[in-house]
């Protein structure tokens, strides 16, 4: 029961996909990518329930491990469902077929266990961004910085997982971790982001960048294979990145361009908490990532919403009226604070967590780390006040529509309520056995072999 629950949710958007890409218009295609997202939420609400309740112990199959990270699922087919419900519909049909492509494939990504079926699959995540790139006249000058940077990624993913299957693990965590750090856009390998944010439908950025899929690939297949001997390099490449991107932040005049530097700071703390051997800092690292990951796919997805109303959004002026749109604009507070760890959402208790797991070891790094975040924080206030105050008039836009309203609330219901409540997830997350710096087990020994 529990693997059919967890084979739902991915071929659900897989099929949402197929139907929205022979749909005639951009609202046909959406409800029928919206109806596959919500079914795969459904499911995947289901297989966790199932899991922890019922069939509390789930063996790993040949290719599939749907116990390894049980919230998995319900993460990532909660991404690709905002990302549909708030995608406009100028963006066309196409593009939502390729966000439910995208969806249902990440979904995939995060229960296999086979390094070559990863790779591949990692290799299509990015052949579906270009894809999309290339459709658009508007994005087409960005395909090539794109491919610059993500088919290398691709490249070293692959020989990575062959490598893997092969037994040379250390030379496989080299050939994955530069695969990884530039699709994270660590620190100095970041320039695609920044542009693809800019110019990709959100939807798609969303879809691509936020479930952030070199985590699940680190805690998957690094473990015992060399990575422990990378973790200074992580570490380095979390606060480089992570102030790197603070700072850049504040100072854009551009929504969308402080957007994905806020994206690429908050990320830059999942690596700094991977590259970490304490067991409190690992479980912290695990719900930093899944918290920084919803927080930032629904600010990003209203960021979205609130450009097709009004048009590119500047940062040099105030061209704000919060009274005429207050459920957007709390919705664009709420959501970009809880990217940061607004006290109150399980994003502060995560970060609460890595912090405090990490001060006494290295104080100044964490230090570093709290600045960036302030630094977010920063950015996320000015682009608020800059969004939505300021001025008296009305430029014409509307408040949410009802799917939107329902979409975030469901979105920051969740966020909320896991903050406040947190103690569950933190007991599941304590009792999970992970650790990607500990030598190889002989589980480790037989996945890296691959199947016979």
């Amino acid at each position: 029961m529990s693997t059919a629950l967890a084979c739902l949710s991915f071929l659900a958007p897989l099929v949402g996909g197929f139907l929205a890409y022979r749909a005639a218009d951009a609202r046909s295609a959406r409800r029928a990518a919206l109806s596959a997202a919500a079914v795969s939420v459904l499911a995947a609400a289901a297989f966790l329930l199932w899991t922890l309740f019922v069939e509390r112990n789930v063996a790993p199959g040949r290719y599939l491990d749907v116990g390894f990270i049980l919230p998995l699922p319900l993460f990532v087919s909660l991404i690709g469902f905002i990302a549909v419900a708030m995608n406009p519909a100028a963006t066309g049909p196409k593009t939502f077929a390729r966000i439910g492509m995208l969806s249902g494939v990440t979904s995939l990504m995060v229960l296999v266990r086979d390094p070559l079926i990863l790779a591949a699959l990692w290799t299509l995540e990015i052949g579906l961004g270009w894809r999309e790139l290339r459709s658009r006249s508007e994005s087409r000058p960005i395909a090539r910085v794109y491919a610059f940077y993500l088919v290398p990624s691709a490249l070293c993913a692959i020989v990575g997982c062959a490598l893997l299957t092969m037994g040379r693990g250390e030379m496989a965590a080299i050939a994955l971790l530069v695969a990884i750090a530039i699709r994270t856009a660590f620190f100095p390998a970041h320039t695609w982001l920044p542009a693809f944010v800019e110019r990709a439908p959100m939807g798609i950025v969303v879809a691509l960048v936020s479930p952030q899929v070199g985590v699940y690939v680190i805690l998957r297949l690094l473990a015992g294979s060399g990575f422990g001997a990378y973790t200074e390099l992580m570490l380095s490449l979390g606060v480089t990145t992570a102030l790197f991107g603070g700072a850049l932040g504040v100072v854009q005049r551009r929504a969308r361009r402080a957007l994905a530097y806020v994206l690429m700071s908050q990320t830059a703390l999942v690596a700094f908490g991977l590259g970490l051997n304490s067991h409190e800092a690992q479980v912290a690292t695990i719900g930093v990532w899944m918290a920084v990951g919803l927080a930032t796919a629904g600010f990003a997805m209203v960021v979205a919403a609130l450009q097709a109303r009004r048009g590119p959004l500047h940062l040099d002026r105030p061209t704000g009226s919060y009274e005429r749109v207050p459920l957007l604009a709390t919705a664009f507070l709420l959501l970009g604070l809880t990217s940061v760890g607004l006290p109150g959402t399980f994003g502060f208790v995560a970060e609460e967590l890595l912090f405090g797991a990490t001060i006494g070891k290295y104080p100044w790094l964490t230090a570093a780390l709290i600045g960036s975040t302030a630094l977010n924080g920063v950015t996320v206030l000015r682009c608020f006040f800059y969004l939505f105050m300021g001025r008296a008039e009305h430029t014409g836009e509307r408040d949410l529509v009802a799917r939107e309203w329902i979409a975030l609330t469901i979105f920051i219901g969740a966020l909320i309520a896991e903050g406040l409540w947190p103690s569950p997830g933190i007991r599941w997350l304590e009792s999970a056995e992970i650790d990607v710096t500990a030598p190889a087990s002989a589980e480790t020994a037989q996945l890296q072999r691959g199947p016979r």
